[in-house]
């Protein structure tokens, strides 16, 4: 049984999301709006009766005080409406906390195939628009550049005029629908040139230093004698998959694992810098360490550690998340935060996590030249500002302060930063505690959300530059 649940605010209540949205409009694309106004679908896909229904409607998903819902279409008149939900097998997090709802409330369990899909419905009333051609596509706009993302998700315009009051939007479910059986395939690596193809073809992302190596070792006569026992010949797609994922710059840092060559136009000074990691990082940040007592562990663990009092450590560490919020600013951003608040967790015998921060790099928001990036600046600001705060603020973790740098250089590819600060006690029964050992036996506890076909290729994709070749679903969206 399929059943569509829409859900709005009462119509005398202000749409203050609605509002964002359409001065977006205006400020972005200078598309003069009278009025947004946002309905929630939910989609549910199970075997449920229509008394179980109504109560989830009622005592899940409405909040009587500000909201009316039906399963019938809740549309007021409108010059048109814009539809945005994800794409097949991307992570849909409200859709999975529906289906837990649901299942707490009637103490049973969604079966295989059973599920809920979140979307939106966005009605738009706009005199200046009109029902031409020309309205039609500055709505296609607004769709495109504001509402979706079409990495992660699709979206359907409707015009007032077209739009059919019985019907809605229909039933519409993203589901994952494979063509083709899973199968395990042998792949030719006859030539260096071969495997530099399918690097470039499947986003493997392989180092041109890597290609012969990778060769070479599939090729020796013992290699290939030992595979053969087990009726392998040449390297198959899931290990090529394996060494891409382990060897890509972004796991093996194998750029800042290379030879610089630095030469200072001013001064004249030339030098090789060989292993910019162990030059410019591990070894002044070990002479710190000798030199300052307040620091405590650096460089081994997920993250650094240092003495804020007697009793007490802080623990702090960062990274960048650049490559999947420039693509999906939003849930590129959202996962950079998250990730690193685990870092503080596991560091040691584990810390309290207090606090984040954050940093932004990007082109300037009012930009309005030739250069056609993914997200334009100002979007992508707005995203990675987004995600950040709801992979933050709203996961109890605060992100006191931050910084954002405009430069025409961040056009092609924006840095983001996010940080996380932790503190522990210096002793953990009455030993270190930023030391932890582990031993034969010991259990070992994997937690983290579902997710879906989004995050597939995130490393390789993050190490190589963006082309037609990047994988559309690379960006995990965060849970």
């Amino acid at each position: 049984m399929v059943a569509r649940l829409e859900i709005t605010l009462k119509p005398d209540l202000f749409d203050a999301e609605g509002e964002a949205i359409r001065r977006k409009a205006r400020d972005y694309f200078n598309i003069q709006l009278d009025e947004v106004r946002i309905i929630h679908v939910l989609t549910i896909e199970a075997q449920l009766t229509q008394e179980q229904l109504e109560s989830a409607r009622r005592q899940i998903f409405t909040n009587p005080v500000s909201q009316i819902s039906s399963f019938k279409p809740l549309a007021t008149p409108f010059d048109w409406a814009i539809w945005v939900g994800f794409r097949p097998g991307v992570r849909d997090n409200p859709g999975s906390t529906a289906v837990e709802a649901m299942e707490d409330l009637f103490k049973t369990r969604f079966q295989p195939g059973e599920s809920v899909y979140t979307s939106r419905l966005y009605l738009l009333r706009s005199e200046s628009l009109g029902k031409s051609k020309r309205g039609h596509r500055a709505v296609e706009g607004i769709a495109k550049q504001l509402l979706a993302n079409d990495l992660v998700q699709q979206w359907r315009v409707y015009s007032g005029d077209e739009w059919n009051p019985e019907e809605g939007i229909g039933i519409i479910i993203p589901r994952v629908r494979l063509a083709h059986q899973p199968s395990v395939e042998t792949l030719s690596i006859s030539s260096d040139a071969e495997l530099e193809r399918l690097s470039l073809e499947r986003n493997l992302a392989l180092h041109p230093r890597d290609i012969p190596v990778i060769r070479s070792y599939f090729l020796q006569p013992e290699v290939r004698d030992g595979r053969s026992k087990f009726g392998l010949s040449d390297p198959t797609d899931v290990e090529l998959e394996y060494i891409s994922q382990a060897r890509s710059d972004h796991c093996n840092h194998n750029t800042f694992q290379g030879k610089f060559y630095y030469h200072d136009l001013s001064t004249g000074e030339q030098k090789v810098v060989d292993n910019l990691f162990k030059t410019c990082i591990e070894a002044p940040t070990l002479a710190l360490q000798k030199e300052k007592d307040w620091v405590i562990s650096v460089l081994w663990d997920n993250a650094g550690v240092a003495r804020f009092d007697q009793d007490t450590y802080y623990v702090i560490t960062g990274e960048t998340h650049n490559s999947p919020s420039n693509m999906e600013a939003y849930g590129g951003a959202l996962t950079g935060i998250v990730g690193v608040y685990r870092d503080p967790m596991g560091t040691g015998k584990g810390s309290r996590l207090i606090a984040g921060t954050y940093g932004y790099c990007v082109g300037y928001r009012d930009y309005r030249g030739p250069l056609k990036p993914h997200l334009h600046p100002r979007r992508l600001l707005d995203g990675v500002i987004e995600g950040v705060r709801d992979g933050g603020n709203k996961s109890g973790i605060p992100t006191p302060y931050g910084q954002v740098f405009f430069d025409h250089g961040y056009m092609g590819k924006c840095l983001v930063f996010v940080t996380a600060i932790g503190l522990m006690p210096a002793t953990v029964s009455g030993t270190p505690s930023e030391k932890k050992t582990t031993t034969a036996g010991d259990l070992i506890i994997m937690c983290g959300g579902r997710i879906g076909k989004d995050g597939i290729h995130g490393v390789t994709a993050s190490s190589e530059i963006y082309s037609e070749h990047t994988p559309a679903g690379h960006v995990q969206i965060g849970d």
